[in-house]
């Protein structure tokens, strides 16, 4: 017999009542996901029923609860958790469907808003150039200019004692807790608490910096020590890679250090240097992990991340470029005929550096990994669809009645593309290329970076990622379309001298041009996107369907909704056959489980 139960109450069934209930193998769903759903079927409108859904055959079922948390149950075992929703009733009567949660699951990506979950990373202040100590000369009257702001005090008669506390006053009105007394005529401004402000210093009189460097100095070595921290211990958000981008700021330098991005190379770094125009020596550009993302994501739908795929190098060293630097130019008088400054931002906005992603579009991003989801108590696991094609079968001999009919569908098969990206130079041709001839095309909304070897300042080679895209400065008004382009963080690797670099790549390749890694962005190649997520799972996309009657028990469907194996064996006087189970239809009534109907994939 089957039993479903709301809130541990028992629905009344009538003996003639019969289930249809159909599980979807997630590896060939659109959605990825494990659907388990029924026909609508009917219940009796009896007190108890009633009593559960609320009097639901009333025609005031329009203002009651529609969903309710169900468990279905054959023979006193529980074989699915789901949510039985009502779909229509009569006075007599009430029509119910049930579907398991996972269903949920896409309408819920849906209203999930990645700004909403974003943080901010603060740059730390290492440099100890926070602290600036202004000079009250024994005058009536003293200024101090910060950003647009003017705080002035000019009072016949005033001591410096008077200056100090109208001062402080001021700007602690603005910048609450930034200025604070120092001996009894100097004003000591805590900068660290506001670390984009700029503090024109250039306009003020007897300014002392207490670490001996400028503020604008010190955010500089700020941002290069808090790189260097991250290549030995790295955060879970962010990275920075080396990426060579000789067009970022649309130009095309001959300057060899403008040509790189988070420049880094055995804890060398590029100085920024006051300059005459709106040029400087090097630029950072935040890489945002996907894992980081994802975990956002899927701890919002309660759940935590795991799963073989999202554990693999695939997911935890995939990185989001970006494109938009960390620039903050400031225009002063910095010494005879230099006018900029690249400070570099003090705070991440993580917000600001992606698009305005749902959860649906994140998954949608990992199309090319070829993933799905299996629920697993408090567990949302991300899987490879080819792993389970990959199985042994198992011999269903037994199990199978005599009978089947197929269906031939007409072959087209495949090509898996990356987006197109309009404006890449003939150096980077064809190193990422559409792979497969067939008539259905599987596109990617994603690009990898390019990844080649070239030389770096000491003269040496390592292999990083490449782009001659225009990228964005908010700092110059340099705006840009930002193209989804993706790259793997490799973490600490060598130059082929044996100097440490963060190395970001899409390649399986090292720096001597060996193929080091398991994982290639490239869609051919052993280690590349085809062989490792859609060799053998593409194929039977154009294969023939058999479908034949299955007698199963509760232990096979148990087994089966894991969907770790589903390869079967048939042996039959008309021919063997080796398939894939795409769906199972179980016919389930009062007096229990009866013969499921089983759609195959024929294997090639």
């Amino acid at each position: 017999m089957f039993d479903l139960r709301i809130n541990n109450l028992s629905i009344d069934l009538t003996p003639r009542t019969r289930v249809r209930y159909t599980l979807d193998n997630p590896i060939f769903d659109a959605d990825g996901l494990p659907r388990g759903y029924s026909f609508p079927f009917r219940i009796p409108a009896t007190p108890r029923n009633l009593g559960i859904f609320g009097y639901a055959n009333r025609l005031d079922i329009r203002a009651k609860q529609r969903k309710y948390t169900g468990i279905l149950y054959i023979a006193g075992v529980p074989i699915e958790t789901g949510v039985v929703q009502i779909t229509g009733g009569s006075g007599d009567s009430i029509e119910i469907v049930l579907k398991n949660t996972a269903r949920d699951l896409i309408d819920e990506l849906a209203n999930i808003r990645l700004h909403d979950l974003l943080g901010t990373v603060s740059v730390p202040d290492t440099a100890n150039a926070g602290v600036i100590r202004y000079y009250l000369e024994n005058t009536t009257s003293w200024t101090i200019k910060i950003d647009d702001n003017t705080f002035f005090y000019d009072a016949p008669g005033a001591t410096q004692a008077d200056g100090q506390l109208a001062l402080i006053s001021q700007i602690n009105a603005v910048y609450i807790g930034l200025a604070a007394p120092f001996s009894t005529d100097h004003i000591e401004l805590l900068t660290n608490q506001y670390p984009d402000a700029n503090y024109r210093v250039s306009e003020w009189l007897n300014v002392t910096y207490v670490s001996g460097i400028t503020v604008y100095e010190g955010n500089v070595v700020n941002l290069q020590n808090f790189v260097n921290s991250l290549a030995t211990t790295p955060r879970e958000d962010i990275t920075f890679p080396t990426i060579y981008a000789f067009y970022f700021h649309e130009r095309q330098t001959v300057i060899s250090v403008n040509q790189y991005l988070n420049y880094w190379l055995d804890g060398t770094d590029i100085d920024n240097v006051a300059t005459t125009e709106k040029d400087w020596n090097h630029s950072y550009v935040p890489f945002i992990r996907f894992r980081h993302l994802l975990e956002l994501i899927i701890n919002q739908l309660g759940y935590e991340a795991a799963g073989p795929l999202y554990e693999s190098d695939w997911i935890q060293q995939l990185v989001y470029y970006t494109n938009k630097s960390l620039d903050d130019l400031l225009e002063g008088d910095f010494g005879p005929t230099l006018n900029y400054f690249n400070q570099h931002l003090q705070s991440i906005v993580l917000k600001d550096y992606i698009p305005d992603w749902t959860g649906t579009d994140l998954f949608d991003l990992l199309k090319f990994l070829n993933y799905y989801f299996e629920i697993d108590n408090n567990e949302l696991q991300i899987r490879s669809r080819v792993a389970p094609l990959r199985q042994p079968p198992i011999d269903w001999t037994g199990r199978t009645e005599k009978g089947y009919g197929f269906d031939i569908p007409e072959y087209e098969g495949y090509r898996l593309e990356y987006a197109k990206i309009e404006g890449e130079l003939d150096l980077f041709d064809n190193q990422i290329t559409a792979y497969g001839t067939g008539e259905n095309t599987i596109p990617f909304p994603v690009r990898p970076l390019y990844s080649s070897r070239f030389s770096n300042l000491d003269g040496y080679t390592w292999q990083v990622p490449a782009t001659n895209k225009p990228g964005n400065s908010q700092t110059i008004g340099l705006e840009n379309d930002t193209d989804i382009r993706i790259a793997f963080d490799r973490g600490l690797q060598e130059d082929t001298d044996g100097n440490n670099y963060v190395q970001g790549s899409t390649t399986d390749l090292d720096s001597n041009g060996d193929a080091t890694f398991t994982s290639s962005l490239l869609l051919e190649g052993d280690n590349g996107v085809f062989k490792s997520h859609w060799e053998g799972w593409i194929e039977p996309t154009d294969a023939t369907t058999v479908r034949r009657r299955c007698v199963l028990s509760i232990a096979d469907i148990l087994e089966l909704k894991k969907w770790r194996n589903p390869m079967r064996y048939i042996y039959d006087p008309q021919g063997t056959m080796v398939g894939v189970i795409k769906r199972v239809s179980l016919d389930i009534d009062t007096n229990g489980l009866g013969t499921a109907d089983i759609e195959f994939i024929l294997k090639q």
